[in-house]
């Protein structure tokens, strides 16, 4: 009974994982912008965000004002964290 209970549990929070989970996109490739579906995004594309847009990956921001991400659901935080276009420091591995 408890095993069925906790696969019922994780099977909830799976579909509530999905409803959260962007399933389009907005992109620029090639110059125009597109609507494309969030599973044919690849390293390079530049994706537009709008307010109240769902973020549909993990994205390096290039251009930001005042932007603030509600990542309560992920962290837990009571507060949505402002987000900067700060550059990335990478360590050489030696």
């Amino acid at each position: 009974m408890l095993g069925f209970f906790q696969e019922y549990r994780a099977e909830k929070a799976l579909e509530a994982l999905k409803k959260m989970a962007a399933h389009t996109a907005t992109v620029i490739r090639g110059g125009v912008e597109s609507e494309i579906p969030a599973r044919e995004l690849v390293p390079g594309d530049i994706v537009v965000l709008s307010v109240g847009d769902k973020i549909p990956a993990d994205l390096r921001l290039l251009e930001a004002v005042n932007l603030q991400v509600d990542e309560t659901a992920l962290t837990g935080e009571s507060a949505p964290p402002e987000k900067e276009t700060d550059s990335v420091i990478r360590c050489a591995a030696g």
